[in-house]
């Protein structure tokens, strides 16, 4: 077997002073490791706190909404899908019932509610809010 020979194109101009490949470099290893990739959220006791903080009876409808709020933004909703649904659907037919509870909530806790209960496929008219002055008022 004959042995390997380069063969040079010279009808090609050669860049003078440039190699052509770029320059081999040596990272560090980072002080972070693996701790990323190898993450996992099956924690069976915070799960379970999440759960029970969901299903908390004393807690006020916007506390309720703010922590469903706080876990889908969190991107760990899906695990509590169930509970959510159970209490986005409680809130729903209990804020429709009693208008006494609505006029007590703000500008922020009004759009928190309408958001997330459209996010979740319940018709709530957007006549919910009536401006005045610059200020909403809940009816």
């Amino acid at each position: 077997m004959a042995p390997a020979t380069t063969v040079v194109d010279d009808s090609l101009p050669s860049l003078p002073g440039k190699d052509v490949r770029p320059p081999i470099t040596s990272y560090s290893p980072s002080m972070w490791g693996d701790a990323f990739t190898s993450f996992s959220f099956d924690d069976k006791e915070l799960k379970h706190q999440v759960r029970s903080m969901l299903m908390t009876e004393g807690s006020t409808t916007i506390e309720k909404i703010i922590l469903v709020d706080t876990i889908e933004r969190l991107g760990v909703g899906y695990h509590f899908e169930q509970v959510i649904e159970d209490q986005l659907r409680e809130i729903f037919f209990s804020e429709s019932q009693d208008k006494e509870l609505q006029d007590n909530y703000d500008l922020f806790s009004t759009a928190l509610q309408f958001r997330l209960l459209r996010q979740h496929s319940y018709s709530v008219s957007c006549s919910t809010f009536i401006f005045s002055n610059s200020f909403a008022i809940y009816v």
